[in-house]
């Protein structure tokens, strides 16, 4: 016969019927009409409490309804108090923690047992009630100008999400099935509606932005994303080093079996270990010289020693680096992008030349510029990609919240999360001693 296991807890009585109550709606003092009792969990500093407590039932003689006594830590009909109710919460949203870590928490430190449901409901919950309207506004009157488009998938679902790079905040998100030009442009309409008036909107090179944003802020700079464009670059730098690789001379292929005395296979060893110095060294080839390291550094002397066809990708990768080398004016950097073009459009390697090609069309270097038109913009949609990476890798954390309203509670815990964002230092340190000011144009002369 097993053994019962008794759990040590404590028990409070609370008496909450009081003889009379205010009706909150018509203001009449009613009388008690009946009495009745009921339990709830809460948490304490060693075991857990069963608070019994007494509440009061009252008719409103004028109204004609009932209603019981209101209890200060709890709502009505509920097992456990707001404060195990917070606790769980904070757990999930400040700490992080996947729900069954919580079950598992409140059980091992508290001796309480709400099941995983149960603790997403509370969850879920918390989030809704969220008052993302003040958000809204705040977010709206402190707007700088500089607005970040991206979208974001999960599953099914489609997120579109606009972000403030400049103030540290997201503007507004929204989940759909789809990502389209018609989906982004009913987005766009609703921001315009908000009160949101860019001079400049940045985003990656995707097919849904331009005519959108034509039709409904005529007067903003559409300007694409340096780091996206950036990524082609290096990626055609890497292409060559792989080409590079790929030709240089291989250890012979031998048979099986011991050597011959005759045999030196001195050399293949020496091909064999220069190859891979090579493919071990690429990513420097394509790194940005004053941020290397002393042994990248060293790394990438030693394989230009070792294949010199490297040189052309490393002097292109620094050619593009230079082009936007000190914040240049526009009229300038048109006149480096005409030099950078020149000097690499007949490259022997494809994917190089055809980079060179493109900065050529004026429609998208134009946008590419952009940012240098003003004093303190942001020139990466990197803000807003940072956003859904935390929102990716919450539902990592919680991978069960995939149904439409969980998808939104967490898009609306993540949105107001971002409200106390804002403060100098934090922006500062993030995107440098203008982050938090509003977009500055600079004067016609010097652009």
């Amino acid at each position: 016969m097993g053994r019962v296991r008794y759990q040590a807890l404590g028990v409070k009585v609370l008496n909450f019927a009081e003889a009379t109550l205010a009706h909150e709606e018509c203001g009449t003092v009613c009388q008690r009409h009946a009495q009745r009792s009921g339990s709830l969990w809460e948490r304490g500093t060693e075991v857990p409490v069963l608070l019994h407590v007494e509440v009061g039932v009252y008719r409103c003689p004028p109204c004609g309804c009932y209603r019981t006594s209101p209890l200060p830590f709890a709502g009505p009909r509920r097992r456990y108090t707001d404060g195990v109710r917070k606790l769980a919460v904070d757990s999930i949203e400040e700490d992080r923690m996947p729900i069954r870590r919580v079950e598992h928490r409140l059980g091992r430190d508290f001796g309480l047992s709400p099941v995983p449901s149960t603790l997403h409901s509370w969850w879920r919950e918390g989030a809704e009630a969220e008052d993302v309207g003040e958000y809204q506004e705040r977010v709206v009157a402190c707007f700088s100008g500089v607005l970040c488009l991206d979208e974001v998938y999960d599953d099914e679902w489609a997120i579109l999400v606009a972000t403030d790079p400049l103030q540290g905040r997201t503007i507004a998100y929204q989940l759909g099935k789809t990502a389209t030009a018609p989906d982004m442009e009913v987005f766009c309409t609703q921001i315009r509606q908000m009160g949101v008036d860019p001079a400049m909107v940045l985003t990656d090179e995707s097919g849904i932005y331009p005519e959108v944003l034509r039709r409904v802020w005529q007067n903003s700079r559409h300007a694409l994303c340096r780091f996206h464009v950036t990524r082609q670059v290096t990626g055609a730098a890497l292409a060559a080093v792989r080409a590079v690789h790929g030709s240089m001379p291989e250890p012979a292929q031998r048979g099986r079996g011991r050597p011959r005395r005759d045999e030196d296979r001195s050399q293949d060893e020496a091909r064999r270990q220069a190859r891979a110095k090579v493919w071990k060294g690429r990513h420097p080839v394509v790194k940005r010289r004053e941020k290397m390291s002393g042994e990248e550094r060293q790394q990438l002397a030693e394989i230009l020693l070792l294949a010199p066809a490297l040189r052309p990708p490393r002097q292109f990768m620094d050619d593009w680096y230079e082009l936007f080398q000190g914040l240049p004016r526009p009229a300038k950097l048109r006149e480096r992008r005409d030099a950078f073009a020149a000097k690499w459009r007949d490259s022997p390697y494809q994917k190089m030349a055809k980079l060179a090609q493109k900065l050529t069309q004026d429609e998208f270097f134009e946008k590419l510029v952009v940012p240098f038109f003003y004093a303190n913009a942001e020139s990466t949609t990197n803000h807003v990609e940072r956003d859904n990476r935390e929102y990716r890798k919450r539902q990592k954390t919680h991978y069960r919240m995939r149904s439409e309203r969980s998808i939104r509670a967490l898009r609306q815990r993540q949105l107001v999360r971002h409200a106390p964002r804002g403060s100098p230092v934090h922006l500062r340190e993030r995107f440098g001693c203008r982050a938090g000011q509003p977009v500055r144009p600079v004067l016609a002369a010097a652009a």
